[in-house]
């Protein structure tokens, strides 16, 4: 197997410590090459902000740009470090800045699209993404967001999750029933593995609750919280035998269905990556 960086249309090989991340959770994936004694004086062909690719051998995994180079110099050896992303890395670094509160009833994979067009980035979606998403009130309310931190809120609010494809795109989808064909056998095709273990970050009840504003349609005069103004739903986690409620706070104008749908994300996201909490 051979890893190789391309940049400036010069292909680099011979690392000697490879680091490659890729995640479903994460929205943008990651590099970190090292190489020891093989180019001196090669740090002037590979700078930071450099368009780059990222290829196991002649499949690419990654598009994106050269975040970082470390030169070391030891008495007795020369080390050069590249630190990369692909182009999903500018959406969790930058702000939404144009025309923010200005997008009314767009499909969501439409409106991502919005967010994602002044970076070069496209977006696809492989699954039914649901009604269309009121994104004013949140980008109202939250000035300074970055892009990532407003697609990843939308995307919970539809039951879907975003990630880079090979090009440095967004794919927008949801947990599929396929399961990869290859079995995992320790002995011989597992070189390291850990697990991690913890509840910390499950509960037993996931409460969505959300608030939707008044109408020609509907129109609330009672004190008491309405199921059309104020919808509710409840998930409950069935493993979890102690009563841990979380509460979360619809992004947004919610009904009942979304809050639903916000609920059964947050519990299948959390079963999936148990330490993480979003």
């Amino acid at each position: 197997m051979t890893i190789a960086l391309l940049v400036n249309n010069m292909r680099f090989e011979g690392w000697k410590s490879i680091e490659v991340t890729r995640s479903m959770a994460d929205l943008c994936g990651s590099f970190n090459l090292s190489v020891t004694d093989k180019w001196r004086g090669t740090t002037k062909l590979i700078k930071a902000g450099d368009s780059c690719k990222l290829y196991i051998d002649s499949d690419q995994i990654m598009n994106g740009y050269v975040n970082a180079i470390y030169p070391g110099i030891t008495a007795g050896s020369h080390t050069i470090t590249v630190i990369g992303r692909d182009k999903g890395g500018d959406l969790v670094d930058c702000s939404v800045a144009d025309k923010s509160g200005q997008w009314r009833g767009l499909k969501l994979e439409a409106l991502i699209s919005e967010l994602c067009k002044p970076f070069g980035i496209k977006v696809r979606a492989n699954v039914d993404t649901g009604s269309t998403v009121n994104a004013a009130d949140l980008f109202k309310s939250n000035k300074g967001i970055t892009v990532f931190e407003a697609i990843k809120r939308v995307c919970s609010l539809n039951g879907c999750l975003a990630y880079s494809d090979n090009d440095g795109n967004l794919l927008i989808t949801r947990a599929g029933s396929e399961k990869a064909n290859t079995a995992i056998i320790e002995g011989r095709n597992i070189l390291e593995a850990n697990a991690n273990f913890d509840d910390a970050n499950r509960y037993s009840h996931y409460i969505v609750v959300g608030q939707q504003s008044g109408g020609d349609h509907f129109i609330t005069v009672s004190s008491q919280p309405s199921p059309i103004t104020q919808p509710k739903a409840i998930v409950i986690d069935e493993n979890v035998t102690r009563y841990r409620p979380l509460v979360i706070i619809a992004d947004g104008q919610a009904d009942t269905a979304k809050c639903q749908q916000r609920a059964k994300w947050k519990l299948q996201h959390v079963k999936a990556n148990p330490a993480i909490s979003m």
